[in-house]
């Protein structure tokens, strides 16, 4: 975190941009009421990053390297004059990433697939208790995607907006997909009131054979515990190569049960 003192003609929404902190996390953490300030007003700002301490052989290049940033952003942002650095000096990197307000109607799916990076990225980067709940004006860190060049497909849904006369029973209906697992998905406090234009994500199911809808808390463990059906031949049917990247909303096919 650093400190800024608030000179003649600033105010919130240029403090915010210059930082790239959303005002709302800047008043949230110097306890401000209104976003009224005053010149000479010192204010705390959260800042996205991380600390390195210089150990033997390190270069700047090399700090560099490890976290994916240039020589000259590293130097900016430690007030470095020359590259000439020390074993034991602590030196700060900015974190790639960027921070988002949690609007109406917005799920930790929906913020996952527009970021291109999976819900456990963002549960673990805002140390998230409830991977169900999260609210209105809420900011959450979103890293950046661990595979920029090659982003994950997102899973085979519809994006379904609410009409009138719509509700959860019916749509349940029209695509095959339980009202329990749509509530989950959507984070849907109040089942009976689901409003007009609202986009609820509704995944596209098989017509034949058995198949799970991963939800949030899912692992392939757990799921084929659950099915008493092998883990491997779960992630072979659908063509998994790592067991930790599944996502809230894919649709898993489910091979035979395993005999116990």
């Amino acid at each position: 975190m650093i400190t800024h003192v608030i000179k003649e003609g600033e105010n919130l929404w240029g403090i915010s941009q210059k930082y790239g902190v959303p005002v709302q996390m800047i008043m949230k953490q110097n306890n401000l009421t209104s976003r009224i300030i005053y010149i000479g007003q010192t204010l705390i700002i959260p800042t996205m990053e991380q600390i390195h301490i210089v150990k033997s052989g390190d270069t700047l290049y090399d700090i560099s390297q490890t976290y994916g940033i240039s020589v000259k952003e590293l130097m900016k942002t430690n007030n470095l004059t020359n590259t000439v650095i020390y074993v034991g000096q602590k030196l700060i990197i900015p974190k790639k990433g960027e921070w988002y307000i949690v609007q109406s109607g917005d799920t930790l799916f929906a913020i996952s697939r527009r970021y291109g990076v999976s819900v456990q990225d963002i549960v673990d980067a805002n140390n998230l208790s409830d991977v169900g709940y999260i609210y209105v004006g809420q900011t959450l860190y979103i890293p950046p995607s661990s595979e920029p060049s090659q982003p994950t497909e997102p899973p085979e849904v519809n994006v379904y907006i609410v009409k009138p006369g719509d509700s959860l029973n019916s749509i349940s209906i029209q695509y095959n997909v339980p009202i329990d697992t749509l509530i989950i998905i959507n984070n849907i406090s109040d089942p009976d009131n689901i409003y007009i234009g609202q986009m609820l994500i509704v995944p596209i199911v098989p017509e034949t054979g058995e198949y799970h809808i991963v939800v949030p808390g899912d692992t392939l463990t757990k799921i084929a515990e659950y099915y008493t059906v092998n883990r491997s031949e779960l992630m072979r049917i659908n063509g998994l190569t790592d067991p930790n990247k599944i996502r809230v909303g894919q649709v898993l096919m489910l091979p035979p049960p395993v005999s116990v």
